[in-house]
């Protein structure tokens, strides 16, 4: 579950760093990370926010995206 707060981060921000911790310290590799879509109905959140916190991620290396289904996955560390 994630929470987010009414400050000047971001909040696309306040989720990667939330998701990065996750993936640091719970998550194993292989692991599916929820859609955009079912997070954005479940904290009312827009896509772009979402998409843009997962492309943080991607381009840090801390997840990898399966083209062919659409899915993100959590990389090897």
């Amino acid at each position: 579950m994630y929470k987010f707060e009414q400050n000047s981060t971001p909040l696309y921000i306040q989720l990667y760093e939330q998701i990065k911790d996750e993936i640091k310290t719970k998550l194993k590799a292989g692991t599916k990370l929820t859609s955009i879509r079912k997070l954005s109905n479940e904290y009312n959140l827009s896509k772009t926010t979402i998409q843009t916190a997962y492309n943080q991620l991607y381009a840090e290396g801390y997840i990898e995206s399966k083209k062919i289904v659409a899915i993100l996955y959590v990389k090897i560390f």
